[in-house]
C-alpha cells in the first residue's frame, strides 16, 4: 500500500470513474486500476434480464470514458486489460460454484497479444469443464502488467501464468501426473526447472514436460523459467494415508489424515473440505494422537463413539468421539489377547473400514485382507486372503497400491491409492464403480489436496 499514490473508494461506479480520470490525468500514474462493481450488483440481486443488460451498457459508457482518457496521453504506451473476476450461475444470481459458465471469463486488451493471448492449447493435463483450462486466464494479469512495465519477474514470485504480451514462456503449466510437470511451448531454447525455489533441471522448452525423479512428500512447487518469463504450479504431493467417518452417517463429516502430518475435516453432505483445512495433526486439534502422527497406518469407526487409529509399529489407539480424546491406557500393542488374530499381522495394517456392523477389513501391505468379526470379535477363519478381482471386483489390479480407505454410508467406501488415486467402490453390488481409479483432485475431492 506505500507504493499507492492515490486511492479513492467511496460512491458508486460513477465516482470510480470520475477518480480514475482524475489518476490518469494528475497523478501521472504508471498503473491504474479501476473496479465497476454495478454489473454484479444487479445480477446478485435480479439475476439475467434486461437491468442485468443496462448494467452491462452502462459500465461500457463508462469504461469508454476511461479509455478516451487514456488516447489523450499521445506520447505515452498504455496497456489496457479488462478482465471480470468470475462467471455466473443459472440464472444469473449467484457465483463461486464449479460450473463452467461460473468459471469463465473474458480478458481484453488493446494490444494483438502474443501467443498465449491469441492461440488455444487443447491438449492439457486437465479437460475438466469442457476444456476451459485451454484458453487464457486470470493469472496472465499479473506478469502482463509486469511485462509492459519493463520490470524483470523474478522466479521467487512463482506467478503462475507468462504474460500476454512480450516474450511467451511456458504456456499452461500444470501437473500431468503425481511427479510430471506440463507445459506447452514452441521455443526452440531451453526451460529451467525450479522446485521450491531451487534449480533442479534444463530441458528443451519443446519437450513440454519434466518428470521429477526426486519425488517428494508435501507442498512442492514447480516454477518455469523460460525467456524471461515464468510458469508455475504448486501441488501437494501428500498421500491419504488414513480415513475416519466420523460418529454416525447423520453427522456428515469425515476426517482424512494425510502422510505430511495434516488432517482435513470434510463435509460429507456439501462434498467439500471445511474451511480453514489442512490442519497439523497435534493434541490440540486431536488430544492424544499427537506424538504419534507419524505412525499413523489406518483408522476406522468401530462402534458410534469409538474409533481406532492403527501405527505402523504394531501398536493401536482407542480415540472417544464424545470426548474428543484418546482413550487413557493407549496406545496398546496389537496382541491375540486384544484382537485376536490380528496379531501376526499388526505392522503390515494400510487400511481399514467396517463394511457392516458385524464386519471390519484390515487391508495389509502385501495385496492381502483379513475379515475381523465384530460379533465374535476375532479374525475369521481363512484370512488373510488376496485381494483379486474375484474377491474385490475392480480392486485387484491395485491390491498392493492402497493406502487408506474409508466407509461413506450405506452404499459405498473408498480406496486411496500411492499415486494419488482413487477407486469408488459399490458395497451392495460388492464391485468397484465403472471409471475409477480416478485421480484426487480439486473436481473429484474438492479440498483434500490443498
Amino acid at each position: 500500500m506505500n507504493y499507492i499514490d492515490y486511492h479513492s473508494k467511496s460512491g458508486g461506479d460513477e465516482n470510480t470513474v470520475t477518480g480514475a480520470i482524475h489518476a490518469i490525468n494528475n497523478e501521472n500514474s504508471d498503473v491504474v486500476f479501476v473496479h465497476l462493481d454495478d454489473v454484479d450488483g444487479v445480477g446478485h440481486s435480479l439475476g439475467f434480464g434486461s437491468a442485468y443488460n443496462n448494467a452491462i451498457t452502462k459500465a461500457d459508457e463508462q469504461f469508454g470514458r476511461i479509455v478516451a482518457e487514456v488516447e489523450k496521453r499521445t506520447n505515452e504506451d498504455w496497456l489496457i486489460l479488462v478482465v471480470t473476476d468470475h462467471g455466473r450461475g443459472f440464472g444469473g444470481f449467484n457465483h463461486g460454484g464449479q460450473t463452467t459458465q461460473e468459471k469463465t471469463i473474458f480478458v481484453g486488451m488493446n494490444k494483438e497479444g502474443n501467443d498465449e493471448f491469441n492461440s488455444y492449447v487443447s491438449n492439457v493435463p486437465n479437460q475438466d469443464f469442457g476444456g476451459i483450462y485451454g484458453h487464457v486466464a486470470q493469472t496472465a494479469i499479473v506478469p502482463s502488467i509486469l511485462t509492459h512495465l519493463n520490470i524483470p519477474i523474478q522466479k521467487e514470485w512463482q506467478l503462475n501464468s507468462t504474460s500476454l504480451v512480450g516474450n511467451v514462456g511456458a504456456r499452461k503449466v500444470m501437473m500431468q501426473n503425481t511427479n510430471t510437470v506440463y507445459w506447452s511451448s514452441n521455443a526452440s531454447n531451453n526451460v529451467d526447472v525450479y522446485k521450491n525455489n531451487a534449480y533442479v533441471a534444463t530441458v528443451p522448452a519443446s519437450q513440454g514436460y519434466f518428470t521429477d525423479a526426486n519425488n517428494s512428500d508435501g507442498s512442492i512447487n514447480y516454477t518455469l523459467l523460460l525467456d524471461g518469463q515464468t510458469g508455475s504450479v504448486a501441488y501437494n504431493n501428500s498421500q491419504i494415508i488414513a480415513g475416519l467417518d466420523w460418529n454416525d452417517f447423520a453427522d456428515n463429516r469425515a476426517y482424512f489424515f494425510r502422510s505430511d502430518n495434516s488432517y482435513i475435516r470434510y463435509d460429507k453432505l456439501l462434498d467439500k473440505s471445511d474451511d480453514g483445512y489442512p490442519k497439523e495433526v497435534n493434541n490440540s486439534t486431536w488430544p492424544g494422537l499427537g506424538a504419534y502422527k507419524d505412525l499413523i497406518s489406518a483408522a476406522f469407526k468401530w462402534h458410534n463413539h469409538k474409533g481406532y487409529f492403527f501405527l505402523k509399529d504394531g501398536r493401536y489407539l482407542r480415540y472417544d468421539m464424545n470426548n474428543d480424546s484418546v482413550d487413557l491406557g493407549y496406545p496398546a500393542n496389537i496382541t491375540n489377547g486384544n484382537w485376536p488374530g490380528l496379531e501376526p499381522y499388526k505392522d503390515k495394517i494400510v487400511a481399514a473400514f467396517k463394511r457392516n456392523n458385524s464386519k471390519a477389513y484390515f487391508f495389509l501391505n502385501d495385496g492381502t485382507y483379513i475379515r475381523y468379526s465384530i460379533t465374535n470379535d476375532s479374525v475369521d477363519s481363512g484370512y488373510p486372503a488376496a485381494i483379486t478381482n474375484g474377491s474385490w471386483p475392480g480392486l485387484g489390479d491395485y491390491a498392493t497400491k492402497i493406502t487408506a480407505a474409508v466407509d461413506w454410508g450405506v452404499t459405498y467406501c473408498y480406496f486411496f491409492l500411492d499415486d494419488n488415486t482413487y477407486i469408488k467402490y459399490n458395497k451392495s453390488t460388492d464391485s468397484a464403480v465403472s471409471g475409477y481409479p480416478k485421480e484426487v483432485n480439486n473436481s473429484t475431492w474438492p479440498g483434500l489436496k490443498n
